[in-house]
Formats: C-alpha cells, sequence, structure tokens
C-alpha cells in the first residue's frame, strides 16, 4: 500500500512537473513574442535605442492584453523547477518505499531457523513478482526516458538563457560603442558652431560678415590708391617747385616770384599762379584725404 501510494504521488508529481514545464515554455515564448514592447517601455526621450542606438523613438512597440515581462518568466521558470525536484523527492522516496518491501518480502519467506527452504514460493507468487517485477521495470524505463528528455531541454533552455545573455551583452557593447561616438559628434559640433560664431562675430551671419569686409577691403584699396595718387602729386609739385627755384637762381633771382615778376608777361603770370594755386589746392585735398582715418589706416599697411 506504501509502494502504491508513493506511486500515486510520483504520478501527480510527474503530472505537475510536466504542467510546470509547459507554463513555463508558454510564458517564454509569449515574452520572446512581445520583447520589443520590454524594450521600449525603457526608452527615455533623446536616450539612445538598446537596439538601434537611434535617439528618436517615432512609434515604439506598446505592451497588449496578456503581456508577460521577466518577473512572469522566472516566477514560471522557479514553479517549474520546484515541480521538478518535488518529483526527484517522490522518485527517491518510492525507490526507499521499493526496497523496504523487497526486504520484508525476503524476510517473510525465510522460515524457522532462517530455513530459505522451508518458505518456497508458489506458483502464483513467483508469477505475481514477475508481473511486479515487469511493471516496476517499466516503470523505471519511463521515468528513465522522461529524465532523459528532461535533462535535454534543461539542457536547451540553459544554451537558451546563454544565448540570450551574450546577445544582451553584445546589444550593450553597441550601446556604448555608439553613446560614446555620439558624443564625440557632439564635441566636435560644439567646436564647430564656436568657430562659426567666431567667425559671424556681431554679424546674424558669416556671410554678412564677409560682405563687410569686403566692403572694408574695398575702401582700404580706395584709400591706398588716393594716398599714392597724393604721394605722387606732392612728389612733382616738389620737383616742380625745385625747378622753378633752380631756374630763377641761375637767371641771379632770389625766389621765383621774383623771376615771374621781372621776366613773365602779366597773362603768363597769371596762368603759373593758376597752375600754383591748383597745385597747392590739390596739396590741401590730398592732406585732408591723409588726415581721414581709413587713409590713415590703409597706409599703414605693409
Amino acid at each position: 500500500r506504501g509502494a502504491e501510494a508513493a506511486e500515486g504521488r510520483l504520478a501527480q508529481a510527474r503530472e505537475r512537473r510536466n504542467d510546470a514545464h509547459e507554463t513555463w515554455l508558454d510564458v517564454k515564448s509569449r515574452r520572446l513574442e512581445g520583447i520589443a514592447a520590454e524594450l521600449a517601455e525603457a526608452l527615455d526621450p533623446g536616450a539612445p535605442c538598446q537596439v538601434c542606438g537611434s535617439t528618436t523613438h517615432p512609434a515604439p512597440a506598446r505592451t497588449g492584453a496578456g503581456h508577460v515581462d521577466r518577473a512572469a518568466e522566472d516566477a514560471a521558470y522557479t514553479a517549474y523547477t520546484d515541480a521538478e525536484e518535488a518529483r526527484t523527492a517522490v522518485e527517491c522516496e518510492l525507490a526507499v518505499t521499493r526496497e523496504s518491501w523487497t526486504a520484508a518480502r525476503a524476510e517473510a519467506r525465510t522460515g524457522p531457523d532462517d530455513d530459505p527452504a522451508a518458505a518456497d514460493p508458489t506458483v502464483e507468487e513467483l508469477a505475481g513478482e514477475v508481473e511486479e517485477l515487469t511493471r516496476l521495470h517499466a516503470d523505471a524505463h519511463a521515468l528513465a526516458g522522461q529524465a532523459h528528455a528532461a535533462r535535454q531541454a534543461l539542457a536547451r533552455a540553459e544554451r537558451e538563457h546563454e544565448e540570450r545573455v551574450a546577445a544582451q551583452r553584445e546589444a550593450e557593447r553597441r550601446v556604448a560603442a555608439r553613446t560614446s561616438r555620439r558624443e564625440t559628434l557632439d564635441r566636435e559640433r560644439a567646436a564647430l558652431d564656436e568657430e562659426i560664431a567666431r567667425g559671424r562675430g556681431a554679424f546674424a551671419t558669416v556671410a554678412e560678415h564677409a560682405e563687410r569686409l569686403e566692403r572694408r577691403i574695398a575702401l582700404l584699396a580706395d584709400a591706398a590708391d588716393t594716398v599714392r595718387s597724393a604721394e605722387l602729386a606732392d612728389r612733382r609739385l616738389k620737383e616742380a617747385d625745385a625747378l622753378l627755384a633752380d631756374a630763377a637762381y641761375k637767371e641771379g633771382f632770389a625766389t621765383p616770384d621774383e623771376a615771374a615778376d621781372a621776366f613773365l608777361a602779366e597773362r603768363a603770370r597769371r596762368e603759373l599762379q593758376d597752375r600754383l594755386d591748383a597745385w597747392q589746392a590739390e596739396e590741401a585735398v590730398v592732406a585732408d584725404r591723409l588726415a581721414e582715418p581709413a587713409t590713415a589706416a590703409a597706409a599703414a599697411l605693409p
């Protein structure tokens, strides 16, 4: 009776273990189907995605009815391992019961003075023992087959778990690499923005600043031309004054004005005076232009 009760408990333990195993596999499959929604729940605005690395999330997956998270999967796996341990405990209990039953049966067959010959089994007893041993052998064979299948399922689950852990680590590595690359690009962009700001100065755009610089360059070039023209006119005026003074001196006059009064007719004198006045006026204009800040800056250029 003890063996039969243990066998009943073993059958129930096997059934619970099989149900827990199927439940775990079903929960695991459902979680894998909704893993995208689970990852989307961890997304933060502006943070990179753990899978693709993008910082924009236009249409993240949403959890629906019957969604299974990691806690539910872990709970199902724990229930499966608990059922497996319970089945193993019942199997051990049944084995002990069978050993006790076998020892008791052997003791009952021993006759007076421990003479086995006094209690030879009958044909019916031998047939019953054969039937019992056959059933026990079949149960042991079935149990061995289930244990092999369970070990295979456990090995597959462990391999799948290792693959998922490796995939998660690889995803984390890619996320870290993309994050580092993004930080580098952000620093480069900040440096470029700062350089553009320096080039723009107080203007709205770099093009506007460049246009203003081009106008200033043109003004400086024009001022430089004016300076060169003024210097040339001044040099020519000085040369003319020197020639005129030299000619007057050679003729015995102290100044060009004395020579003009003595030798030139009134009309010629007026023409020379007009030319002199024009040169002096041009010299005054040149002096005014030289006094301007832009002309002074242009004159200071190499």
